[in-house]
């Protein structure tokens, strides 16, 4: 009766393996992505039982929810209709600007699909103290608005003085915003730096909050990488650093 009994176990679980294994083999060669990305997955649905399903449903689709979707459909079209604003109202006169500089131009427009525009300065900051500087300084000279983004926003050190510029410049009625991703800054949003920041009116969030149930219906493993500052939309920062 036990030998039978395994028998039929056995079976059952092999019936439910192959049918699983079938079936996101299947829904991965629908996905139509690149040819690469889909013999990897179909790789590892087929070499390994049951992990590989579910490695495939944590990591293998884009799932953001149907939320965060929504939000994302929803600016959509005010982007696109800026952009088609940058291409029939500005034009950049490349002569005298090198031979380089329009074929950069046009590979930066080709990987997001904005264009260059005129009457704007680059400036190369090589060192992280010179950047926390300038950002510090732009801070306490802002008029309007201080719109912050960063991955990883760590206690001690410049960040605690950008802090206070926030605070000063929150105080003397300019509007600040800042928002971190909830996993890079996990310390940080638990951080009493966050308390005062709030209690001095600048408004931060979290991006993308991250848990245990979370991971059923959305890709944790997405998380928000920008390190952008702007100011009275005229100043900008972005580059590699984290605010650290």
């Amino acid at each position: 009766m036990y030998s039978q009994h395994f028998t039929w176990v056995t079976a059952l679980v092999l019936v439910v393996d192959l049918a699983i294994r079938g079936g996101l083999s299947i829904r991965v060669i629908m996905r139509r992505r690149p040819v690469g990305v889909t013999m990897a997955w179909l790789t590892v649905v087929l070499v390994f039982p049951f992990l590989g399903a579910i490695l495939y449903l944590l990591f293998g689709e884009l799932r953001l929810g149907n939320r965060r979707a929504e939000w994302a459909n929803r600016i959509h079209g005010p982007f696109v209709d800026w952009i088609k604003d940058q291409h029939d109202h500005y034009s950049v006169d490349w002569s005298g600007r090198g031979s380089v500089s329009e074929p950069l131009a046009r590979l930066a427009e080709t990987a997001v699909q904005i264009p260059a525009v005129p009457g704007n300065d680059l400036q190369l900051i090589d060192n992280w103290s010179g950047t926390f500087d300038a950002m510090i300084a732009d801070i306490d000279a802002a008029k309007r608005t201080v719109h912050m983004v960063f991955y990883i926003w760590i206690n001690g050190g410049r960040a605690d003085e950008v802090v206070q510029a926030l605070i000063r410049a929150q105080k003397r009625g300019v509007t600040c915003r800042v928002l971190v991703d909830a996993v890079g800054s996990k310390k940080f949003l638990k951080s009493n730096q966050v308390k005062r920041l709030r209690e001095a009116g600048v408004m931060l969030h979290a991006s993308l909050p991250a848990g245990i149930l979370r991971m059923l219906f959305v890709r944790f493993d997405l998380r928000m990488h920008r390190k952008i500052v702007v100011i009275d939309g005229t100043v900008g920062y972005t580059g590699s650093l984290n605010m650290i």
